[in-house]
């Protein structure tokens, strides 16, 4: 049997390549055609391969879900932190900058996000479940998908919502109340740029995890 990898004929190949498909022997410790690492160094879990670079990427993206994404301050006093994961709830606390009471505020879940963490944690279940070709192509577009989503909705929309219900709350007709409103800031947090630079890494390692098509013969 001839290897699709080398042309090798004098060696029976035992399997195919889980990066590239080409037939390996059944001694062999690496794929011919693309170096994969393949039988029983397979089993070892390699961090420096692509394929697990841009599991570990996903994993971190996660992780930043639960850490602040949107931080709202007026004259340096924070009013309220809005998780990734709040967010993908439709919650958020409010703090009271005067009496310092948080209340929790409940509304619809962000289909937007929801849908963005879904993609991250589909694309991570399929990297377990399929070739490296077929998951790397499944990774770049969900984690893609995913971060051009996340941007979106917190740089875009929820900036643009905030200040809008700022300018819509009920005026008394002072100047106090326009200074507050005036003064209120939407700033990102720790957790969304984590997640972004994850997902961004997410998408690199994934590209690089593709493998090389097998020779022709």
């Amino acid at each position: 049997m001839m290897c699709s990898g080398c042309g090798d004929g004098r060696t029976a190949m035992a399997a195919d390549c889980p990066q590239c498909g080409a037939g390996v022997a059944a001694d062999a410790r690496f794929c011919a055609g693309c170096g994969a690492a393949v039988g029983a160094d397979r089993k070892r879990f390699d961090v420096s391969e692509p394929r697990n670079l841009a599991r570990i990427a996903q994993v971190v993206a996660l992780v930043g879900f639960v850490l602040p994404w949107i931080t709202v301050s007026c004259q340096g006093r924070v009013l309220a932190q809005v998780t990734g994961l709040d967010m993908a709830l439709g919650r958020a606390t409010i703090r009271n900058p005067f009496t310092g009471v948080s209340q929790v505020h409940a509304a619809s879940p962000n289909a937007t996000i929801v849908f963005a963490l879904v993609m991250i944690l589909a694309g991570l279940i399929v990297s377990f479940n399929f070739s490296a070709a077929r998951a790397a192509l499944a990774n770049i577009v969900a984690c893609g998908t995913a971060v051009l989503l996340v941007c979106y909705e917190v740089l875009v929309s929820a900036r643009s919502m905030v200040r809008s219900q700022a300018e819509a709350a009920p005026d008394a007709g002072g100047s106090l109340e326009q200074g507050l409103r005036e003064a209120i800031k939407v700033g990102t947090g720790f957790g969304f740029w984590l997640t972004c630079l994850a997902l961004a890494a997410a998408v690199y390692f994934s590209w690089r995890s593709r493998g090389r098509p097998p020779p022709p013969g």
